[in-house]
């Protein structure tokens, strides 16, 4: 064999060796025969990686092959761990560790849930390493949040102003008669006839923390409510303000309560000829 082919032959051999071959996997070396590919590196004068959870940080780049490895905990589920990875598990103490989840950021809010009134909006987040060995649990990873768009049907549906069937107009006069909408002055020609009070029951959504410990603790989320609508409060087109659209969130005020005011959900048709005097409802009427 010639001197050129011997030659040859051993700088084959020699690259053949550069890789070094492991039970638990291959690690890219050197021509010095240090590994530069390795999670473990100790036996050649390096250190052993061990990053918990995700951390960009902790890879090994093979400059020759142009591609880079990992060591972190999260290299298992993204597929991209260095060949000695599992190897180093026990001495990085992985496996009885504690680790706490691990989440990603908030995401944007989304848009609000209903085309008018009062709705919900939502944002999310995702689990990026999973508690281990007792961590903390991870936290919620939705969230939601009130909003609001614009008064459904417009200024004639829009804001509800109510007050308990207590103070009903035919009731005994009484302090809440200056609250109350003041009667028609009478006059000699035949006044037009009393229109019949219809009622729409509604679910409260939510209201104020100002509504707490007064009358409007009757707008109780858990107990459908009644409102009666009466020939006083109503327009020129027998309706009464803030009646709402069935299937949307609409808004009310409690009348002589500061700040105290919420949202409802319109849940049935309105029902004519009707007075809101049903015990399995919580009752009031319009203003």
């Amino acid at each position: 064999m010639d001197r050129t082919k011997r030659q040859g032959l051993m700088l084959v051999l020699a690259l053949s060796i550069s890789l070094c071959s492991l039970a638990d996997g291959a690690c890219v070396q050197e021509e010095n025969g240090g590994p530069v590919h390795c999670c473990d590196q100790r036996e050649h004068g390096g250190s052993l990686q061990c990053c918990g959870g995700r951390n960009s940080s902790c890879g090994m780049e093979d400059y020759v092959h142009n591609t880079i490895c990992y060591c972190d905990e999260f290299c298992e589920t993204a597929a991209d761990c260095c060949p000695d990875f599992e190897s180093v598990k026990r001495p990085c103490g992985w496996g009885n560790v504690k680790q706490d989840c691990v989440v990603s950021p908030w995401s944007d809010w989304g848009p609000c849930s209903p085309r008018c009134g009062i709705g919900f909006r939502r944002r999310t987040r995702t689990v990026t390493f999973r508690p281990m060995n007792g961590g903390r649990e991870c936290p919620p990873l939705i969230e939601n949040s009130g909003c609001f768009t614009k008064l459904c049907g417009g200024k004639e549906l829009g804001f509800a102003r109510i007050l308990p069937y207590k103070f009903k107009k035919e009731r005994a006069p009484s302090v809440w008669d200056k609250i109350l909408p003041a009667p028609k002055e009478e006059v000699k020609t035949t006044e037009a006839p009393k229109r019949p009070s219809y009622c729409i029951h509604y679910k409260v959504h939510f209201k104020h923390p100002h509504c707490r410990n007064t009358w409007a603790d009757k707008l109780d989320p858990q107990t459908p409510i009644c409102v009666e609508c009466q020939d006083e409060a109503m327009n020129k087109h027998g309706k009464c303000k803030g009646q709402g659209l069935f299937g949307d969130v609409t808004l009310w005020e409690a009348v002589d309560l500061k700040s105290c005011y919420g949202g409802w959900l319109k849940i049935g048709p309105k029902i004519p000829n009707c007075t809101c005097q049903n015990k399995q409802f919580n009752n009031f009427i319009f203003i």
